[in-house]
């Protein structure tokens, strides 16, 4: 859409109807409950930007359930769920 000269464009709203869209669901067992968890490994002195030992961090989703516990985008365990 042309805009007058010194105008600026008016932002594109776009609407979306939550209750048209799927929730996803554990690759697993088809579960919607996800828990919010920590990923974290140590990050040797060798390794590290300032010569010590760290700590790498970073958010995951585990599956809720008891029997799965699968950790979104990670391989399934065996005989899960």
């Amino acid at each position: 859409m042309p805009t007058l000269k010194g105008q600026k464009p008016k932002p594109q709203v776009i609407q979306i109807r939550m209750g048209d869209v799927p929730f996803e669901v554990c690759a697993a067992c088809k579960g919607e409950v996800f828990i919010q968890g920590v990923k974290w490994k140590k990050v040797s002195a060798i390794q590290s930007l300032i010569g010590k030992e760290e700590v790498a961090t970073w958010p995951a989703l585990i599956c809720a359930n008891a029997n799965c516990q699968t950790v979104v985008g990670e391989t399934p365990k065996a005989g899960s769920a």
